[in-house]
C-alpha cells in the first residue's frame, strides 16, 4: 500500500527543489495524474463525479486533496507575490453517467465564466464548460490571500395552535365539537465570514457571493412546499489588515449577508383544504367544522447551494484569488421530535413543560378523522386547568380557565364558541454553522464541520429518505433557475442584467449597510428569461442589491 502522505510530501519537496518552468496547466496535470493514478486507479481525463445508479460516485475530499496538493505544488515554484493557480473542471458523460474530463486556467476569465451560472450535478445538459454545483475550481494556496472561513444559516420556525371548543347553543348545552386552528411562521438568515491572517491586502479586492436557498415543509401526509430564494451580494475591500500586531491571529472579515427571507410568513394551516393562508384572511367555513383532529409530522428541509470568490480588482484581468462552491449546505428538522424534547435533547436545558406537553402526537394520526392526540388533549386539560405547568401561569388566567371550565360543563355563556385560553406556542431557532476545519484547505463541504450549535440539525450527510407525499405535491417542487448577474457601474448608475425564469418577478432591494434593506422596484423583462434593472441614484457611500422572489 502506498503510503499518500510521503507520496504527496514527495511532490512538494520536488516542487520546492525547483522543477523545470512549466506551463501552469502542464504541471498540474502531470502531477494531479500521477496521483490520482496510485490511489484511485483513473487520472484527470476520467474522474467520475456522478451516477445515477450508485450514490457512492461522487467528487469526494480524497479527490480534491490529490488536485489541491498538486496546484500547491505549482505554487510553490513561483514567487510568493504571484496570483494562486486555478483550475476549472471540465465535464463530459458516459452514457448516463457525469466525469471531469479535464482542467483549464482561469485567469482574466472569471467574469466570463460566472455569468455561466451553475447546474446541479443530475442536469442532463451539463457541457465541457459549465460550472456544476458541488464540483469545485481547484485554486492553489498563497500564504497573503485571505481565505474564506464560515458559512450560516440561521432557521427560526414558529408554530402556535388554537383550540376552539363548539357547542349547539349559549344555553345549557354540552360542547358537540372541538376545531384545532393551526399556525406557523419560518424565516432564515443566511451568513458568511472570510480571514486574512497573512499580512496586509492593500487591494481593492471584491467580494462575491451567491447563496440559493431551498426550503420545504411538509406535513408528511399529503402536503408540501419548496420555497426558493436567491440572495447575493458583491463589493469592494480595501486595505484589509491582516493578522494583529504579529501575535498571529488573524483579522476575521464578516460580510454576513444577512438576509433575513420570510419563507413563510404568518399563516395559518387549513386541514380540511390542505394549504396555508395567510394569517388574517378568512378560512373556508369547512375549518369550522372539522370531522376530527389530526396530528402530522413537521418535517423541515433547509439546504443551500452557496458560492464564493474573491477577486483581484487591482488590475482589469480580475484574477480570482480564492473560491469556494458547495451544494446541499444544511440538512433536516423535525419538528415534533425537538418540540416535545425527544434525543436528541435541547442542549443546555429543555424547552418549556408545555412544549413538551401540547406537541405530543401519540394516539392521533394524519387522518382527518383522526382521534385526539396527547398534545391536544394535554393542551386542554392545561387550560382547564387540570395541569399546571410553570410556563404558563395558571393563577394568571384563572378567570379565563374558570369561564372556560364552565363553557366545557354546559353552563349557559354569552356565546356557543369559545377558545380554549390555553394556546401552544414554540418558536424553534435552529442555527447551522459551517466552518473550515482547516483555512487553507476550504474547497469542498467534508472539510467543513457543522457545530450545530443549536444541537437541532444533524450532521450534514443524515438527511433521510425524503418525506412521503402524494402526487399533488410535486407541483411544489420546482427548483427556478437562479440569476446570474452582470453588473455594469457609470456615473449615479449602476445596471443589473441577470437570467431567470421567465415572467418571474424578481425584487430589487438596496442597501447602505447590509441591515436596512429597502425595495427599489422590479426587474424589467425585455426578453422570456433576460431580466434588467437600472438603478440611477447610486451615489452613496456604498450599496448592497438583493434579488428576491415573492
Amino acid at each position: 500500500m502506498v503510503d499518500m502522505g510521503r507520496f504527496l510530501s514527495l511532490i512538494f519537496i520536488l516542487a520546492g527543489c525547483g522543477v523545470e518552468a512549466d506551463e501552469a496547466l502542464q504541471f498540474f496535470t502531470n502531477q494531479a495524474n500521477a496521483a490520482l493514478q496510485v490511489q484511485f486507479a483513473f487520472s484527470t481525463a476520467n474522474i467520475p463525479i456522478y451516477s445515477p445508479g450508485d450514490p457512492t460516485v461522487r467528487y469526494s475530499a480524497a479527490i480534491h486533496y490529490v488536485l489541491q496538493a498538486a496546484a500547491n505544488a505549482y505554487d510553490a515554484t513561483t514567487p510568493a507575490t504571484n496570483y494562486p493557480s486555478v483550475f476549472r473542471p471540465q465535464f463530459g458523460w458516459q452514457g448516463s453517467n457525469l466525469f471531469i474530463v479535464g482542467y483549464t486556467n482561469v485567469t482574466t476569465d472569471f467574469d466570463a465564466q460566472f455569468a455561466v451560472g451553475f447546474k446541479d450535478i443530475t442536469d442532463a445538459t451539463i457541457g465541457p464548460n459549465d460550472n456544476v454545483w458541488g464540483v469545485p475550481w481547484v485554486v492553489g494556496t498563497k500564504d497573503y490571500v485571505p481565505q474564506f472561513n464560515e458559512f450560516s444559516c440561521d432557521n427560526v420556525i414558529t408554530r402556535a395552535r388554537k383550540l376552539e371548543v363548539v357547542r349547539p347553543s349559549a344555553s345549557y348545552a354540552l360542547p358537540v365539537r372541538t376545531n384545532q386552528l393551526s399556525y406557523f411562521a419560518l424565516s432564515n438568515v443566511i451568513g458568511f465570514a472570510t480571514w486574512n491572517g497573512g499580512p496586509p491586502l492593500p487591494g481593492p479586492v471584491e467580494v462575491i457571493a451567491f447563496d440559493r436557498i431551498s426550503v420545504v415543509l411538509t406535513n408528511n401526509y399529503n402536503w408540501g412546499t419548496n420555497f426558493v430564494a436567491f440572495c447575493a451580494t458583491n463589493f469592494i475591500v480595501t486595505n484589509w489588515q491582516g493578522a494583529r500586531g504579529g501575535d498571529g491571529i488573524p483579522i476575521t472579515f464578516v460580510a454576513a449577508m444577512l438576509t433575513n427571507l420570510i419563507s413563510l410568513p404568518s399563516s395559518q394551516w387549513i386541514e380540511t383544504a390542505p394549504g396555508m393562508i395567510p394569517t388574517g384572511q378568512a378560512p373556508p367555513a369547512s375549518e369550522f367544522n372539522q370531522p376530527g383532529l389530526p396530528s402530522h409530522d413537521w418535517l423541515l428541509y433547509v439546504t443551500n447551494n452557496f458560492f464564493y470568490a474573491l477577486v483581484d480588482r487591482a488590475s482589469a484581468s480580475g484574477h480570482v484569488i480564492d473560491c469556494v462552491n458547495f451544494a446541499r449546505l444544511g440538512d433536516w428538522l423535525d419538528w415534533n421530535q425537538i418540540a416535545t424534547n425527544q434525543p436528541p435533547p435541547f442542549p443546555g436545558g429543555s424547552l418549556p413543560p408545555s412544549s413538551a406537553l401540547v406537541w405530543q402526537t401519540a394516539g392521533g394520526t394524519d387522518f382527518p378523522t383522526s382521534p385526539v392526540s396527547a398534545g391536544v388533549s394535554n393542551q386542554m386539560m392545561i387550560g382547564l386547568g387540570l395541569i399546571q405547568v410553570y410556563d404558563w401561569y395558571w393563577r394568571f388566567y384563572q378567570p379565563s380557565i374558570n369561564a372556560f371550565s364552565k363553557f366545557v360543563g354546559g353552563y349557559p355563556a354569552l356565546t356557543n364558541v369559545m377558545d380554549c385560553p390555553m394556546e401552544a406556542l414554540t418558536t424553534i431557532d435552529a442555527l447551522s454553522d459551517y466552518r473550515a476545519s482547516n483555512p487553507r484547505v476550504h474547497f469542498t463541504l467534508d472539510d467543513f464541520t457543522n457545530l450545530n450549535l443549536l444541537g437541532i440539525f444533524p450532521q450534514f450527510g443524515t438527511m433521510p429518505t425524503p418525506p412521503r407525499h402524494d402526487a399533488s405535491m410535486d407541483a411544489f417542487a420546482i427548483d427556478p433557475t437562479p440569476p446570474w448577474l452582470v453588473f455594469g457601474v457609470s456615473t449615479n448608475q449602476f445596471t443589473m442584467d441577470f437570467q431567470g425564469v421567465a415572467d418571474l418577478p424578481y425584487m430589487i432591494w438596496s442597501s447602505p449597510n447590509l441591515s436596512d434593506w429597502t425595495q427599489l422596484g422590479t426587474a424589467a423583462q425585455p426578453a422570456p428569461g433576460e431580466f434588467e434593472f437600472l438603478d440611477a441614484t447610486t451615489n452613496a457611500a456604498a450599496r448592497f442589491y438583493q434579488i428576491r422572489v415573492p
